[in-house]
């Protein structure tokens, strides 16, 4: 079982030592172009499918009614997953254990209007939406 327990937008995120720092974590309108940033998720996932290594997910971009917004970008998205350090030994089996993954999303040219990434893994869907402004002026 995988149960997603935080998805967010940053300029920029990095693992650590079992953590993320982030910079501007969780801010929810942007300009057009959309700048470089990182889309966050934190994955719950029982030990028995930690040590498989079967927490994969997809990530994609919706408009406000839900539909897919293709991703045309010059660069692709780069994925990166980390494990929430070792599995002390020990722990019972019941301890679901911490698993981020961390998408590097380039600049997109984005209509004006609202957006939502959505993260979907083993049947589990978390959204984090925003919006794109058109600078004035």
């Amino acid at each position: 079982m995988t149960e997603i327990a935080f998805i967010s937008v940053a300029d920029r995120a990095l693992y650590a030592h079992g953590n993320i720092s982030a910079l501007s974590l969780g801010w929810n309108w942007c300009w057009t172009p959309t700048p470089w940033h990182d889309v966050v998720v934190r994955l719950l996932v029982t030990p028995s499918r930690f040590h498989s290594g079967d927490f994969s997910g997809e990530l994609q971009l919706e408009d406000a009614d839900g539909h897919s917004v293709p991703l045309t970008a010059d660069y692709p998205i780069e994925k990166q997953e980390f494990a929430g350090g070792t599995i002390p030994e020990g722990i019972s089996a019941s301890v679901d254990l911490p698993v981020w993954s961390i998408f590097r999303v380039p600049p997109l040219d984005l209509k004006p209007g609202r957006y939502q990434w959505r993260f979907t893994s083993d049947g589990e869907v978390a959204t984090y939406p925003f919006e794109v402004c058109t600078k004035s002026g």
